[in-house]
């Protein structure tokens, strides 16, 4: 039983193996905690982390030694996904029979053949249950794990973990039970349906990240094309800081489902462009109250479905930098309205195909991508409808851009792709040491554009 756990191994002492640590020795305060990982760099930065969170760091080991796995209940893979197979092979001589393995990779199906093959090469019985925790912060390494010990949250409470069926039932229901004592919401999904939906909610939207970062329009502004929103520009980007080596295997190991979402986004974004640029010209020569009305439409049914899946997160309106060089700066605010709109769109075109409802077990960079239609669809619409005859410009240089990356997935070309996302984190990081916006700054609200 769950509650019988006397030793976990976590391998792995990233992010999210941290916040592993963080968690279980919370839920468990008696039990062994054993940390390998191969990086003993990270060692530091993982008792600072435990320091920081308020963790007691006794009786929890980090190790660079796989023999720290024997004698565990549980052993949880926490590496980048190309590194499996691996990890696996290192344990093999140190492994207890009765050690239940389990995972949280962001590729379901490539886990389970790459961790299947490395027991079977091993010749090892250990019953192996694939999971996913849908959940995860900007950054990567120990000192971007979770929690903050003042709230008493960890990363995982209240958060969804998908589990994969068709495991010994018993050792299934033993891996079950260890989210949920961790307070996560455990929803079952075929490997399948996992990689489809997690191609559209979280493997799409890094690589929309990775090159929105990246366009002229965004980073070359005066300062305000990062911070003019509360909820628009640097909450969808924040997801661009994350570790190249974790995705590039992501999009190496999904590619298929990546490639296929990311063609259906371009259309979206293509589509809701020229209807906001024709709109625009009605709307100038016919008047307002002709001219909004497919748009409107559009974007009603975008924030109905972002509102769906935010459930109750909340936020403030939308705001722009309105002094100097407010036309330039607003039209940068007005292709991410434009791509969180196209980002609501996609994923419920995508739900609607495949039958998987998202809200259940959206993830942050979902919620960050689709907040701006969710929390403000009228200044949404105010911005596609004033720079709207801009748009299809911007379109085709993001998509441009997009498809860089795009093609190296689609190639497989591994030093490409980590190019891409290197690039995507040192531009990100550039442009967060640019002066900060001034304390004081009028909201954009659509009758701030209606009246221009």
């Amino acid at each position: 039983m769950v509650e019988d756990i006397k030793k976990i191994t976590i391998v792995g002492g990233g992010q999210v193996g941290t916040s592993l640590v963080m968690a279980v020795r919370r839920q468990y305060p008696h039990a062994a905690i054993a940390v390998i990982e191969q990086d003993a760099r990270l060692k530091n930065d993982f008792a600072r982390a435990l320091n920081r969170a308020g963790v007691d760091g006794s009786g929890i080991t980090f190790t660079t030694t796989p023999d720290a796995v024997t004698d565990s209940d549980l052993t949880i893979l926490a590496t980048p996904i190309s590194q499996f197979g691996n990890a696996i092979k290192s344990l093999r001589a140190y492994l207890s029979p009765s050690t239940i393995i389990t995972d949280v990779g962001s590729v379901k199906e490539a886990s389970i053949r790459n961790i299947n093959a490395a027991l079977q090469e091993a010749g090892l019985q250990n019953a192996y249950v694939p999971a996913h925790p849908l959940n995860g912060n900007a950054g990567s390494g120990p000192l971007s794990a979770s929690p903050d010990s003042r709230e008493g949250a960890t990363l995982f409470q209240g958060k969804p973990v998908a589990l994969i069926p068709g495991a010994n039932p018993q050792a299934h229901n033993f891996v079950a039970g260890f989210w949920r004592s961790l307070g996560a919401d455990v929803h079952e999904m075929a490997a399948d349906a996992h990689d489809r939906t997690l191609g559209v909610t979280s493997h799409l939207q890094h690589a929309l990240m990775f090159a929105l970062i990246q366009t002229d329009f965004f980073k070359d502004g005066e300062g305000a094309d990062i911070g003019g929103w509360v909820h628009g520009q640097r909450g969808m980007t924040r997801i661009a800081d994350a570790g190249t080596e974790m995705w590039r295997a992501i999009f190496t190991e999904n590619r298929a489902n990546i490639l296929r979402s990311a063609e259906s986004f371009k259309h979206t974004l293509r589509q809701i462009a020229k209807i906001a640029e024709d709109e625009t010209s009605l709307w100038r020569t016919v008047g307002r109250w002709l001219g909004f009305n497919k748009l409107k439409g559009i974007i009603d049914v975008a924030h109905s479905y972002a509102r769906q899946v935010l459930g109750d997160r909340g936020g403030n309106p939308l705001r722009a930098s309105l002094y100097s060089g407010a036309h330039e700066d607003l039209a940068g605010s007005a292709f991410a309205s434009l791509i969180s709109t196209a980002i609501a769109m996609n994923a419920r075109h995508t739900e609607t195909i495949t039958g998987q409802p998202i809200a259940p077990i959206a993830n942050p960079s979902l919620k960050d991508g689709m907040a701006p239609i969710g929390i403000d669809p009228g200044a949404v619409q105010a911005l596609l409808a004033q720079y709207g005859t801009q748009l299809p410009a911007m379109v085709s240089q993001y998509i441009e851009k997009l498809d860089i990356l795009i093609d190296a997935i689609k190639r497989n070309d591994n030093k490409a792709i980590c190019r891409f996302i290197d690039t995507a984190r040192e531009t990100r990081k550039a442009i967060l040491m640019k002066p900060s916006y001034p304390e004081t700054k009028p909201q954009f609200s659509a009758d701030t554009a209606l009246k221009s």
